[in-house]
């Protein structure tokens, strides 16, 4: 990018000949000058509004809307070099802490953007007829779509990779426990929703940011349900997979877009629950037959509502309890009494069944699925005489 050299930003005149028709010309140059620096003290808004009318009156909005993207152009220019291109010297530098100074320039970008939005703020009252009128009709970016159109090329586009960079290192850090300044972050996240891409009317966010931001999560949540498979039970599973879930819906409300929350809800259930299902499901000691033998009720309602999230979440447990029950008599008849084999065999039945018709109750919701399943497998049962 080059930065533009020499005086100050001005908007130039129109030719000698249509001087006369436009009255106020310097003070209108001046005025957005001023305004460009943030000095809006001493403007008065509607006689500046009334040449800018008058300006586009006499078929002059051309030039007035040549000069002033040439004023926004050099403004941001001087900005990207004296301010934008100072704070990523300090990150570029053997900075001892690197997540630091990248936060700084975060923070740098972070006001540029603020003050700009205050500029072009102050500017739109000015040249609404500009808008309304040339624009229109020249079927043109307006004042503000303009000034954001050149923030995006001159600021954003020259450390777009930077920036986005920046952004998941501190999402990654986020979910690994460490503490983040979200205020940058939103204020970055809403600026790239902002910004549209340079060939379409999507938002920066849409074309460059979320896609990366999914692909990320994706990878981070595949090593993290491989990493948990080994070093919990079924329940410290669960348990870790509810929190993934709240964390990745808070950090939505904290500075994503609303639209990303069902793709990154998916993801986690993906990487999580549907990759480790049957891992999970089966686990010796700890998994799903494990919690209907010793009762573990709020664990089995953990595991039933988290695994309605996915598709084969609820086969997979039925499929699981229905062999537990068929299997039924081929523990009995290991574990049975030889003496009155016929009475223990009942009263152990009716025990079996109370006590998974509490887990259906209880955790399962009487969730007719199941209830068929447990009916059907102890009728199977029933045909074994078992009892």
């Amino acid at each position: 990018m080059s930065v533009r050299s020499g005086g100050k930003g001005k908007i130039k005149p129109p030719k000698r000949q249509e001087q006369s028709s436009i009255e106020g010309w310097e003070s209108l140059c001046k005025a957005l000058q001023s305004l460009v620096k943030g000095e809006s003290e001493n403007i008065n808004f509607y006689d500046n509004y009334r040449i800018a009318y008058n300006i586009v009156l006499h078929n002059n909005g051309d030039k007035l809307y040549i000069n002033l993207k040439e004023l926004l152009n050099q403004h941001l220019e001087e900005v990207f070099s004296s301010q934008v291109i100072s704070a990523l010297s300090i990150s570029n530098t053997n900075n001892p802490q690197p997540n630091f100074a990248n936060m700084i320039s975060l923070k740098v970008l972070k006001c540029v953007w603020e003050h700009y939005k205050k500029v072009l703020d102050l500017i739109g009252p000015i040249l609404m007829y500009l808008d309304r009128v040339y624009c229109k009709s020249a079927k043109v970016p307006t004042v503000h779509e303009l000034g954001k159109e050149l923030f995006r090329d001159i600021i954003f586009q020259p450390i777009k990779y930077f920036i986005l960079d920046t952004i998941l290192r501190q999402i990654f850090l986020e979910r690994e426990g460490e503490i983040i300044d979200r205020s940058i972050i939103k204020a970055i996240m809403d600026m790239l929703l902002e910004l549209t891409g340079t060939s379409t009317k999507d938002s920066v966010y849409d074309t460059d940011f979320e896609g990366l931001f999914l692909e990320k999560s994706s990878e981070y949540y595949r090593i993290e349900g491989q990493r948990l498979v080994e070093e919990c039970d079924a329940q410290g599973y669960i348990k870790n997979v509810e929190e993934r879930l709240e964390e990745e819906q808070q950090r939505v409300k904290n500075y994503l877009s609303s639209v990303t929350e069902p793709k990154i809800r998916n993801i986690v259930e993906k990487e999580l629950i549907s990759m480790q299902l049957k891992t999970v499901i089966e686990m010796k000691n700890s998994g799903l037959i494990h919690m209907l033998k010793n009762e573990k009720i709020d664990d089995l309602r953990r595991m039933y509502l988290l695994l309605e999230r996915v598709t084969n979440g609820h086969e997979e447990m039925k499929y699981i309890i229905s062999n537990y029950i068929y299997d039924f008599d081929k523990v009995v008849n290991k574990t049975g009494a030889k003496d009155n084999i016929a009475d223990t065999t009942f009263q152990e039945a009716r025990d079996f069944k109370n006590k998974l018709d509490k887990s259906l109750n209880l955790a399962f919701f009487n969730d007719k699925m199941f209830q068929t399943a447990f009916n059907e497998a102890f009728k199977f049962l029933s045909n074994k005489d078992i009892n």
